[in-house]
């Protein structure tokens, strides 16, 4: 629903932007409103991709530690023995884990010693953005495989690199297993000459995480037609 609300929204937008930038599966709207794949081909890859991440889910977790830098996270992450990986770096002092639930918990734990002002478990079925999830990897590729896309019309930024995607198959394929650099993503196109996001679809949190990267930043948010006014 995400996916086609926000597409719907770009539609209507009449503006062309100089890169586009998704969140996780926010990345396969991005490609198609550039151009690379068809609404419906990219409709088709998400269903399987979810498919594939939910039978890959089983026991892992994911939790949101605020409050905390990320030297002291990568070392948290570092001193547990069972699987712990970082999923999203979305702002400053907001990073998202995922691993095994007993990783999951100890990391919890540790966060809360190093002095988070919170830490919690995500309301999620399986530890996404993680290399538990390369069973999904690995069947989403067989299906990417059978596929072919477009350039690319105006650049997207990758979750992975945060930078310009080149292969388009492998960075699909790479963000289910490797973090969100969202906070990287959004400070590289600052330094690209980026000054005005316009966050397009249901939500705010786009828009929340932006201004808490740089306040300097405008950020619109588009959750609907009569918000285009915003942009007038």
């Amino acid at each position: 629903a995400i996916y086609a609300t926000s597409l719907a929204i770009y539609s209507s937008l009449e503006i062309i932007p100089d890169y586009f930038a998704g969140f996780s599966l926010g990345q396969y709207s991005a490609l198609a409103a550039s151009g690379v794949f068809s609404p419906a081909q990219g409709a088709r890859l998400l269903r399987l991709r979810g498919k594939f991440m939910q039978e890959a889910a089983s026991s892992g977790r994911m939790a949101a530690i605020l409050g905390l830098d990320l030297m002291t996270i990568k070392e948290i992450v570092a001193s547990i023995s069972d699987y712990v990986a970082i999923a999203n770096i979305n702002c400053p002092g907001q990073i998202v884990l995922s691993g095994t639930e007993e990783g999951i918990d100890k990391a919890i734990q540790r966060a809360k010693e190093k002095g988070a002002k919170k830490a919690v478990l995500l309301n999620v079925s399986g530890a996404f953005h993680s290399k538990l999830m390369n069973n999904a990897k690995e069947r989403l590729s067989r299906e990417l495989e059978k596929e072919s896309f477009r350039q690319a019309k105006i650049p997207v930024i990758s979750n992975e690199t945060a930078r310009e995607i080149e292969d388009i198959k492998e960075s699909l394929l790479i963000q289910l297993t490797n973090p969100v650099l969202w906070h990287e993503s959004i400070l590289y196109l600052k330094q690209k000459g980026v000054t005005r996001f316009i966050e397009v679809g249901p939500g705010r949190v786009l828009s929340g995480l932006i201004k808490k990267i740089d306040r300097s930043l405008e950020v619109i948010n588009i959750e609907q037609p009569q918000d285009l006014a915003k942009l007038r």
